[in-house]
């Protein structure tokens, strides 16, 4: 008698694979995903609803390769796909892989075994800037987090400060559907990563940063998201969408002097990113959010810096000034982070 085979164990981790238009670098992405050293994988491949022939080449990895899953689906931008694959993941834990990055061999190795041995909600790799056309793999400077070592974010704001990077962490999966911590869904794909890791920082109790770098983020793509000029206020649903969370959770007050930093930092990104003739419209925004900032008391000595009060303060009373004389931004220095 034939014993019937086992079911395939359930995967460790899960990898999302946002799918879109990604024919020019997607083969490197995939490639590298099947190669880890972590076998227990399963990689959804996110195809949400490319033209090019990206629906294609997820279908012809699935055949070649039986943990790869590909979900087609109309397109509803970046948000909304990693959504599906955080709906669609069978693993413990899960990561998310843009499709013009790259992943070091043993990424997900790495990071499952730091989770696994400090039961972490969340753990986070350094990371490479990437330039294919010049080949360089720019080492990303976390240094003002020290690695290695298990925090609470509540309860140490600079792990707020690091760049959002979603798609350098694994993500315990209890943790998130727990929280109902959910992308943004917002059209296109401009800054959903933004309100997406501070409520996954909001909500947990042990993270980690290892000192390796073990994803490569390509820099020189001309199609990525943020290079669209015309995305002008997509940013501010991000900070919108973490304001709601936090006065949903009950975490406003304990977070509200973390807020005002990061918003100024990324609000100024974006002035200098979009196109000229929004940028009037937009500082006036950004000046009115940062004079509300002001009059709620969060910005004080024992948050922010001399030097990051003075920045702020400059965009909130004296944004014309900014805006109209240049020679004036260069000399406040206010484009330095």
């Amino acid at each position: 008698m034939v014993k019937p085979s086992s079911p395939n164990p359930a995967p460790l981790v899960s990898i999302i694979v946002p799918v879109y238009n990604a024919q020019k670098f997607f083969k490197q992405c995939v490639n590298s995903l099947l190669c880890q050293t972590l076998k227990n994988i399963e990689i959804i491949l996110i195809d949400d609803g490319s033209t090019d022939n990206s629906p294609a080449m997820c279908d012809e990895y699935a055949a070649q390769d039986k943990r790869v899953k590909v979900i087609h689906q109309k397109n509803g931008g970046y948000g909304m796909a990693c959504n599906t694959g955080i709906n669609e993941a069978a693993g413990k834990y899960f990561g998310i892989i843009e499709s013009d990055d790259y992943a070091e061999p043993d990424m997900f190795e790495v990071l499952y075994n730091l989770a696994l041995t400090y039961d972490l909600d969340i753990v986070r790799s350094h990371y490479y800037l990437y330039n294919s056309v010049h080949n360089t793999h720019e080492r990303a400077d976390l240094s003002h987090i020290l690695p290695n070592s298990v925090y609470t974010p509540r309860d140490n704001p600079n792990v707020f400060n690091q760049a959002p990077s979603v798609w350098a962490m694994l993500y315990k999966k209890s943790f998130i559907r727990e929280n109902n911590i959910r992308f943004l869904e917002t059209p296109g794909a401009s800054y959903q990563d933004t309100s997406f890791i501070f409520k996954v920082y909001a909500c947990a109790d042990r993270f980690m940063l290892t000192d390796k770098s073990l994803v490569h983020y390509r820099i020189d793509n001309e199609n990525s998201s943020v290079a669209s000029k015309e995305k002008v206020y997509c940013v501010c649903d991000e900070y919108r969408e973490i304001d709601r969370f936090l006065h949903e959770k009950g975490l406003y007050q304990k977070l509200l002097p973390v807020i005002p930093k990061i918003q100024f930092f990324t609000y100024m990104w974006n002035y200098r990113r979009i196109a000229a003739k929004y940028r009037w419209p937009f500082l006036k925004l950004f000046a009115h959010e940062m004079r509300e900032y002001i009059s709620e008391h969060v910005i004080t000595k024992n948050n922010y810096t001399a030097e990051e009060i003075a920045k702020i303060y400059i965009i909130a009373f004296l944004f014309p000034v900014f805006h109209f004389i240049p020679v004036y931004m260069a000399l406040t220095r206010i484009n330095s982070n």
